[in-house]
């Protein structure tokens, strides 16, 4: 095959859809719009969800609940999972996610008891349930509650970010207003 006979496979590739450019293109006059209307005008049509005045669906239909924007997000693993770990391994969110086991950190690990465990292992994790830490310690592991909150320190570090960012524009205007009127003060015993 040379790559002058090389072509696109059927329908893999169609030709634009050029509207208003006359009646021989076979898509002229209108357009597509069809004749007069709201719909045919420049800028015309109405807003997504808009009935023409009916009461719309989203209005129609009950609301219940709410998001708790301050809602912790925890990743769940079972002690199955530490399987996979040698005898006396410190197993933490680093390790369990260079090893493919979870993801992403979120707000903290949770382990459950699912599975069983024979290896004897370290687990740091933000919470356990009982099942689990009981499985961890007859193996003769142990289980750390780690109270870290990745999301929590970053939101942190942001409003300490915020806060210091606020205060040195606040402190440069105070004293550039006491400097104006300082000199103003200066001139007017001076005159």
């Amino acid at each position: 095959m040379k790559l002058s006979e090389m072509s696109p496979v059927p329908g893999s590739v169609k030709e634009n859809y050029r509207k208003g450019r006359g009646h021989a293109s076979g898509n002229g006059k209108q357009a597509g719009r069809g004749h007069k209307g709201q719909n045919s005008r420049s800028g015309g049509g109405v807003r997504p969800g808009f009935e023409g005045g009916q009461m719309p669906l989203y209005r129609r239909l009950p609301k219940r609940g709410f998001t708790n924007i301050f809602a912790k997000e925890y990743v769940e693993v079972n002690v199955s999972a530490f399987e996979v770990f040698e005898n006396n391994t410190e197993v933490d969110a680093k390790l369990l996610k260079e090893k493919g086991i979870i993801k992403k950190t979120c707000d903290g690990i949770v382990v459950l008891g699912n599975g069983e465990i024979s290896k004897k292992v370290i687990v740091k994790a933000a919470k356990f349930t009982a099942s689990a830490k009981a499985k961890i310690e007859t193996a003769g592991g142990k289980a750390e509650v780690v109270n870290y909150c990745l999301r929590h320190w970053q939101m942190h570090g942001k409003l300490q970010i915020f806060v210091k960012e606020f205060f040195t524009h606040f402190y440069c205007l105070l004293f550039s207003a006491l400097d104006q009127l300082f000199q103003f003060q200066v001139w007017h015993a001076m005159r």
